[in-house]
């Protein structure tokens, strides 16, 4: 009988989901390389420091009330429709203040921001309908409409490619940077009064305060861990742009962006790897698991080597001269996105356990590490700094949860010698390609 994690019916039932979030995914990294390609550097910096301010603004303007939306559909079943109409208007009336306090203080925040005051506009405009957005993600996802929340995603980032294109070329083409966040604002807009439409033509209630006081206890609880996530994410970006400038977040950007193919091959396993280990683990196959382990971390080593070795030549050869420097963190930000690779295994164990708890506390430690960590040494060392702090946090929250789930929870599913091999080798042939092409530049 056959074992391995695509010999399962979670294979065909996640094929279309995963094949379909790789290529949407796929295809907004390439686009966001061509912009760096046709933009300057200065001019990519801003445009990247603008999408890093609205991941975290996004995640709070709402008051993240859209997270609520699967314990609304338990708790709520035959009024559903209402809880979701009442908790969406509840999300607008969040995003309404927030934004005109943020216009009313347009002046000080850009200072502050270091965005021109229309960018600022935009980043309200951006981020409140991105958040309602989300609560139609939320909704394909919690009734298992792969194909809608793809399509969906498909649209917001071809249609933004396409928007940006043309405002670039025909409207703004001495705003380069104006024309790419008008770019990728439109269609949010768009499916933001889609779903407003739909939601309240469906719902007969916009007030309630149980279905208000449901959400909002449901919801602001986990603001801080989405914001922790995005801290992450963005924060050394944000940093950066605050002691040295554009510029130099261009370049940083550039080549995290191009690490997050790393992040594609995760998306691109772990769409089989959750269910197929879930079913295992529920079945008692401990050694099945270790199996199909060793070939899963390979996965991962084989991916990391490869960007190392190849990303330096996209930069060296395929964009443009200012980027040349973007060639010395190329490897601390892939080794980062592998060990969040291997973080996520034992938070898929945490999860199945019901422990998500120390998921959601190491995510903040890590966050704070990493503002602490940021704050201590870019100023000190530069921008490439953010590349190696970076990877010092993802090895930390690797650590971390690897000791929760080994020593603390005491779930010892994994062997421990695949991870070391792995970790070894990988590091190991990844410094051996940063020598290599450190030598040959």
């Amino acid at each position: 009988m056959k074992t391995g994690i695509f010999n399962n019916k979670h294979f065909k039932a996640n094929a279309f989901n995963v094949f379909g979030n790789f290529v949407v995914k796929g295809a907004n990294i390439v686009f966001v390389i061509y912009f760096a390609y046709i933009m300057t550097a200065a001019e990519f910096g801003k445009a990247s420091t603008f999408m890093a301010y609205a991941a975290v603004l996004s995640a709070v303007i709402g008051l993240n009330l859209y997270s609520s939306l699967e314990g609304g559909k338990e708790f709520y079943k035959e009024e559903y429709r209402d809880y979701k109409s009442a908790t969406l208007f509840l999300s607008i009336i969040s995003t309404l203040v927030i934004s005109v306090l943020g216009l009313i203080f347009v002046s000080p925040l850009s200072e502050i921001l270091h965005l021109p005051k229309d960018s600022i506009v935009l980043l309200f405009v951006y981020s409140g309908c991105m958040s309602i957005y989300m609560f139609f993600h939320h909704e394909y996802i919690s009734a298992f409409d792969y194909m809608g929340s793809v399509s969906m995603s498909a649209f917001d980032i071809f249609f933004g490619f396409a928007m940006a294109l043309v405002f670039i070329n025909f409207v703004l083409p001495d705003k380069k940077v104006m024309a790419k966040e008008l770019g990728v604002t439109v269609p949010l807009v768009i499916i933001a009064i889609y779903v407003m439409v739909k939601t309240f033509a469906r719902g007969k209630h916009i007030a309630s305060k149980e279905y208000w006081s449901f959400a909002l206890a449901a919801s602001v609880p986990n603001i801080l861990y989405i914001v922790s996530q995005d801290v992450l994410a963005y924060s050394d970006r944000i940093f950066i742009v605050q002691l040295f400038g554009y510029k130099e977040v261009g370049i940083y950007s550039l080549v995290h962006y191009l690490g997050l193919f790393m992040t594609l091959l995760w998306s691109g396993t772990n769409g089989f790897w959750t269910p197929w280990i879930f079913e295992k683990l529920k079945n008692g196959q401990e050694d099945v698991i270790n199996k199909n382990l060793k070939k899963y971390l390979f996965s991962f080593s084989a991916g990391t080597v490869s960007m190392s070795a190849i990303l330096p030549f996209v930069i060296k050869y395929i964009m443009p001269p200012a980027y040349l420097g973007g060639v010395k963190i190329i490897t601390p930000i892939v080794l980062s996105g592998f060990f969040m690779c291997l973080y996520s295994l034992m938070a898929n164990l945490e999860f199945y356990h019901k422990k998500s708890r120390y998921i959601v506390l190491g995510t903040i430690a890590a966050a704070v590490g990493d503002i602490v960590l940021n704050a201590i040494f870019i100023p000190l060392y530069g921008f490439e700094a953010a590349a190696y702090t970076t990877l010092a946090g993802s090895v930390l929250l690797f650590a971390f949860h690897f000791f929760v789930a080994n020593n603390l929870l005491k779930i010892n599913v994994y062997k421990k010698a695949p991870f070391v091999l792995s970790i070894a080798v990988t590091c190991a042939l990844c410094a051996a390609m940063d020598i290599l092409w450190l030598f040959y530049m």
